[in-house]
């Protein structure tokens, strides 16, 4: 398992950002605020950061391909992949790797090793927690 950590301040790094920007609230368990860790493991020949809520310690996985927006054009070889997946190719797509223990909902469970579109993504966990 790769080592997880959180940058602040001089450090404070793009996959950091990304996280605290795009995930306020974890799509799993709806904590305000989480302090997202993170890492980046290869798969294949695409690099992808690892995003740990600091409360759930669910683990997402966005390729740096999507970060960056490199993968939006079918021009390069990330898009020319995403575009042959059946992907649309501005959409930036967020794998559950984990979800996390403490987490029983079988809705949100099911989402474990699943990979959507980021606003699907935050709809759903918003959907099931507004169910509870």
């Amino acid at each position: 398992m790769p080592k997880f950590s959180r940058e602040n301040g001089d450090r404070y790094v793009f996959p950091q950002r990304y996280a605290d920007e795009t995930f306020p609230v974890c799509p799993i368990c709806g904590s305000k605020d989480p302090l997202w860790s993170t890492a980046y493991k290869y798969r294949g020949l695409l690099k992808y950061y690892l995003l740990k809520c600091s409360k759930c310690n669910s683990i997402l996985s966005v390729s740096e391909a999507d970060m960056t927006g490199l993968s939006f054009t079918t021009t390069s070889v990330q898009g020319q992949w995403k575009k042959g997946n059946g992907k649309e190719s501005r959409e930036v797509y967020i794998r559950v790797d984990e979800v996390g223990l403490d987490i029983t909902d079988p809705s949100l469970m099911r989402l474990e090793k699943k990979e959507l579109p980021v606003e699907k993504l935050i709809e759903y966990g918003d959907k099931v927690r507004s169910l509870e």
